[in-house]
């Protein structure tokens, strides 16, 4: 422990490497206020046992872990970064192995993820916004986050993903923006930055209340499919600027808006080089809930395209001085 019954404290690793063999796991600010640093490439620090690891354990405390460029890894282990307090992991140019990473995970809590320096990298599960009021707040202008498995962007709580530089990949598996009640909010901000999933991407998910937006101002966003107001009463949004919106999967309905009923479902395409791009057989403009799709500028390539396609479902695309290409199965409307 670090920083425990309202005590302040610090540990540096220079050149060290140490190898905890327990897996009762580490407390940086479990009771106060904890920073450790892993300060030089030469330095590490393992937890072969795995355990769970908090920044920020209890309420009102604060914890703080910067990786500099050494490597830091719990296989088997879950960080969580806000556990019941504030947390922050800054992974400078170094290494991070964890089998679950939590960005704020209880009401009040806040976690928090920078990636700064060319060559970060961090591999893990990953679940943002655990509970009702918990934040959490990723900030990636560098390096790799490569998400493993079922990825939860925002569960129940407030999430906002910076990528400024720095790029997310997932393997396989489902990712939620939000999962349930939350509100979550990914910005692609740089040329330089790719959020790609090896899955498929679902914002607004499950129960009533959920709202996901996605804003791509610069960058590629590459998803294996892309459902916006996934479930009843969700409301999704994302809006194209400079940058590309890439939906893979060349069979089914891989880009639907407004899937559930009463939900929301909008897409906005404002800048010149905006692309949409879906290889489906079939993008659904309004399945079962009040889709939009703006085309004020940019090209969308889309190559079947169903208006209003569920009962009492709601569907209207507005071309303005952008470009609607359907080179194959057409338009259905209604």
């Amino acid at each position: 422990q670090v920083g425990a019954s309202g005590a302040e404290g610090s540990l540096t690793y220079y050149g060290v490497s140490n190898r905890i063999k327990e897996a009762s796991g580490l407390a940086i600010g479990s009771a106060g206020t904890g920073r450790l640093t892993i300060a030089d490439s030469q330095s590490s620090l393992y937890f072969p046992a795995g355990g769970s690891h908090y920044l920020g354990q209890s309420a009102g405390s604060f914890g703080a872990l910067t990786v500099k460029g050494g490597y830091l890894s719990s296989t088997n282990g879950t960080l969580y970064v806000g556990g019941d307090g504030t947390g922050i992991f800054n992974l400078q140019g170094g290494t991070g192995v964890l089998s679950v990473l939590y960005l704020g995970n209880t009401a009040g809590s806040k976690g928090i993820l920078t990636m700064s320096e060319p060559g970060a990298y961090m591999i893990a599960g990953l679940n943002m916004g655990n509970a009702v009021g918990a934040d959490s707040e990723m900030y990636l202008s560098n390096g790799v986050f490569a998400a493993r498995g079922e990825t939860k962007f925002c569960i129940s709580g407030r999430t906002l993903m910076m990528l400024n530089g720095g790029s997310i990949t997932q393997d396989t598996g489902n990712t939620y923006l939000p999962h349930y009640a939350g509100t979550g909010v990914l910005v692609l901000a740089s040329a330089q930055s790719t959020f790609y999933l090896g899955g498929p991407l679902s914002v607004g998910q499950n129960v009533t209340g959920g709202r996901g937006e996605i804003y791509v101002t610069n960058g590629t966003l590459n998803v294996a499919s892309l459902n916006l107001g996934n479930t009843a009463s969700s409301l999704a949004s994302m809006y194209l600027y400079n940058g590309t919106a890439v939906v893979r999967n060349t069979t089914g309905n891989a880009l639907v808006l407004a899937n559930g009923v009463n939900s929301t479902g909008t897409a906005v395409m404002a800048d010149q080089w905006a692309r949409l791009n879906s290889m489906s057989t079939a993008t659904l403009l309004g399945n079962n809930g009040d889709a939009t799709l703006v085309i004020s500028n940019g090209i969308a390539n889309l190559k079947g395209i169903s208006v209003a396609n569920g009962v009492g479902s709601r569907g209207r695309v507005l071309v303005e001085d952008g470009q609607l290409i359907s080179p194959t199965n057409g338009l259905t409307v209604g």
